[in-house]
C-alpha cells in the first residue's frame, strides 16, 4: 500500500483525522486518569 502523499512533503489530508482521534483518545484517556484519581 503505497502513499506517494506522505513522501511529498505535504501532510495527508486523511492523515488529519487520524491526528485528530489519536488527540482525542490520549485526552479522553488523561481525563479518565484524572477523575478515576479524583475519586480515588
Amino acid at each position: 500500500m503505497a502513499d506517494p502523499d506522505r513522501y511529498s512533503g505535504k501532510p495527508p489530508k486523511r492523515g488529519l483525522g487520524v491526528w485528530i482521534l489519536v488527540v482525542m483518545a490520549v485526552a479522553l484517556a488523561l481525563f479518565a486518569g484524572w477523575f478515576s484519581g479524583y475519586l480515588g
